[in-house]
């Protein structure tokens, strides 16, 4: 596995959602990569939504986050989309947050 340096996401806010959007290459199939995102994901606690051409899982609600604000209970959800790439899978992914889910005494930093 090869290490990036500089592993910061790109975030653009559009409308009241923040977008993280990340670009890699799995070496691995198409379907492996789908099936370890999945599980993943399920591990953090994110429910499948939509398994189509792309991968949708879901974590949190609006009105949960702002009742007890923490990064778990944060509405989000993510996009996987995989592709054949030479050796390998491009997988990007694409995590958008209701930035109304942060907009409490809590809120973070410049968001």
């Amino acid at each position: 596995m090869t290490h990036q340096a500089d592993f910061s996401v790109p975030i653009e806010r559009v409308g009241r959602y923040l977008h993280f959007r990340w670009n890699f290459v799995a070496p691995v199939p198409v379907e492996d990569a789908r099936q370890r995102l999945q599980d993943y994901f399920t591990r953090l606690g994110y429910a499948l939504a939509s398994s189509g051409d792309a991968l949708v899982m879901k974590r949190g609600t609006l009105a949960r986050s702002m009742l007890k604000w923490s990064p778990r209970n944060l509405a989000v959800e993510l996009t996987a989309r995989c592709a054949p790439a030479g050796d390998g899978t491009a997988v990007t992914l694409e995590l958008r947050l209701n930035h109304k889910s942060i907009d409490t005494p809590a809120r973070w930093n410049g968001i």
